[in-house]
């Protein structure tokens, strides 16, 4: 498996993306996958990472996005630590709307 990594605007390199459906918080076995992969990484490096939410914001309530966006993280989060990823290495930060890149997923983005 070869791993892309790619710098994030916020701060911190993107070693995984994981995705999800419009309107889904709950991971598929695709959404999985890419878990398991940066989770490999994370127990590997003991970096400290953040997981950095996103979501297509329903139009008639844009403060929707960061509830799902957190929803998302914190699923990502369960399995990361599911894996044997300490909990006290992952920060969270739910974005809501994304400015680029797919609308619907969670970054893990290790910290500078």
């Amino acid at each position: 498996n070869v791993t892309v990594t790619r710098p994030n605007s916020v701060g911190g390199t993107v070693i995984g993306s994981v995705g999800f459906d419009r309107d889904e918080t709950d991971l598929d076995s695709r959404a999985m996958g890419q878990v398991k992969q940066a989770g490999g990484q994370l127990k590997s490096s003991k970096a400290a990472a953040e997981l950095q939410g996103y979501a297509t914001p329903p139009k008639n309530n844009p403060g929707e996005a960061r509830r799902t966006a957190l929803t998302r993280i914190l699923q990502v989060r369960d399995a990361l630590i599911g894996m044997g990823v300490p909990g006290s290495q992952l920060g969270v930060k739910p974005m809501g709307a994304p400015e680029s890149g797919a609308k619907d997923r969670v970054d893990i983005v290790i910290k500078r």
